[in-house]
């Protein structure tokens, strides 16, 4: 199917119709079946605009017809400016719309770009953080059927790190399989951490293919459809998640309305995982259903690995917390997923991840303290990964909580576990062992080399 883009009308050539499963994570091999799911199944709906829509734009007549957000075109390459981008983004944002600014990606170094983009965003008052501002969207498509020049996963990966550093949170990325294979020839290790939104037309049941083993959290089903508001024919999404998930993505507590741009001040955490505003680290009974979670699986090692097999042994499993993801670990957790209702698969996920961390305060004890403790010492405290959480594993907590923008209350909930597990360890002075060599957890020091997952931005459906 031959599509134009709507986004820079330029011919983006054919994008491959092929079989998507769930919003899951698994090894894609293109047999999986479709998902079946229509358009209509989702009921958080968005479009996206650019100079080539019919201006103006009646903003509020798209709220009152139920939609919730847009992402409009910011800039291309490094050096063309959307010239309707700042009105459009003052005014949707005025009118109650969450808003995105988005860049397509031509030629141009990655970091060139970048800092076009965010140049750009930011003069028109996006900083990523403000109440209703989404994640910032790069889109890698075709431009007349051909990849953009120089295009490669390193270049990408910069375009990304750059946008990260400016805006605080990993930026959404818009693309196909068809893309990711052909322009990238597969490597797409620099979209492991951004929340995918994908194209697929005249689909009927069928979603958009996997890109790198991972699935859609937005979904462009149509380029001709019809939104009130705008005349003629527009891009028409859908989100997988609920409207409460996207407005905490948007940094939107209960009742709240967007600021608009340059308007109030930032809320949310703005570090990057997407997790939503709040003020306490525990958080809730359960993870943040919108946060990040790395993808663990067979071959993976690390104090990610190290810290899910302490969690898979505090919920009965047999497993020896020794880093490294092999055959035992992977069955430990396919065990956990059956009892937990989960698709067994044997890789940890966003959902299994839900499932596995549990909050753990002073006075606590088990394997589920010491795969916290495992992961505060691959952040440089000396503490014991002993299983008791006395004073010097809530101190630690709590400093850990006051670097990252959480409540520094001690206790170690789904937002500070998500924190935990997401950021960067280094490598510390060595830590008192309180436990024999071969099964100290805290002595895994390296970073974990599986995938990071991100923004899973919404709780996925399967994880097969």
């Amino acid at each position: 199917m031959r599509i134009i883009s709507k986004k820079t009308g330029l011919q983006a050539g054919a994008m491959m119709a092929v079989a998507a499963a769930g919003f899951g994570l698994i090894s894609f091999t293109g047999q999986e079946q479709a998902q079946a799911n229509s358009p209509a199944a989702y009921g958080v709906k968005g479009f996206d605009t650019s100079h080539h829509n019919s201006h103006p734009i009646q903003w509020s007549a798209s709220v009152r017809a139920g939609y919730s957000f847009v992402f409009q075109k910011a800039t291309q390459g490094t050096g063309y400016r959307d010239p309707q981008f700042a009105g459009d983004f003052a005014g949707a944002s005025r009118a109650g719309l969450m808003v995105a600014p988005y860049h397509f990606y031509d030629s141009g170094s990655g970091v060139a770009q970048a800092d076009h983009f965010v140049r750009t965003a930011r003069a028109a008052g996006y900083d990523g953080k403000r109440a209703g501002q989404l994640p910032p969207v790069v889109d890698l498509e075709k431009i007349r059927g051909r990849c953009p020049a120089r295009v490669n996963n390193t270049q990408v990966a910069a375009f990304l790190t750059k946008t990260r550093q400016a805006f605080g949170v990993n930026p959404i990325v818009y693309t196909s399989k068809d893309f990711a294979d052909t322009c990238l020839r597969g490597n797409t290790g620099a979209l492991a951490n951004s929340p995918l939104w994908q194209p697929r037309y005249g689909s009927g049941t069928r979603e958009p293919a996997p890109v790198g083993g991972r699935y859609w959290s937005i979904w462009q089903y149509t380029e001709n459809g019809s939104v009130p508001g705008l005349r003629g024919k527009a891009d028409v999404n859908v989100y997988k998640g609920t409207l409460t998930q996207l407005r905490a993505l948007a940094h939107l507590s209960p009742g709240q309305t967007p600021t608009g741009p340059g308007a109030g001040t930032p809320t949310g955490n703005g570090t990057g995982t997407g997790a939503g505003s709040g003020t306490g680290a525990g958080g809730g009974a359960s993870a943040p259903s919108t946060a990040v979670w790395p993808l663990l699986k067979n071959g993976a090692r690390g104090v990610n690995v190290t810290t899910a097999q302490h969690l898979l042994a505090a919920a009965g499993q047999s497993v020896t917390a020794d880093g490294i993801y092999g055959p035992n670990t992977q069955n430990a957790t396919a065990a956990f997923q059956r009892s937990h209702g989960l698709t067994a698969d044997g890789i940890i996920g966003p959902n299994t991840w839900n499932k596995l961390v549990r909050t753990v305060g002073q006075g606590a004890n088990g394997a589920a303290v010491k795969a916290a403790q495992a992961q505060l010492a691959g952040y440089g405290n000396r503490i014991g990964v002993d299983g008791a959480f006395g004073p010097a594993t809530r101190n630690a907590a709590v400093a850990f909580q006051r670097s990252h923008g959480l409540a520094a209350d001690g206790i170690i909930g789904p937002k500070t576990w998500n924190k935990l597990i997401n950021g960067a360890k280094s490598a510390p002075t060595t830590p008192a062992p309180t436990t024999p060599a071969h099964r100290r957890a805290g002595a895994v020091r390296s970073l974990s080399s599986t995938l990071s997952f991100q923004r899973n931005f919404v709780t996925p459906q399967t994880e097969a």
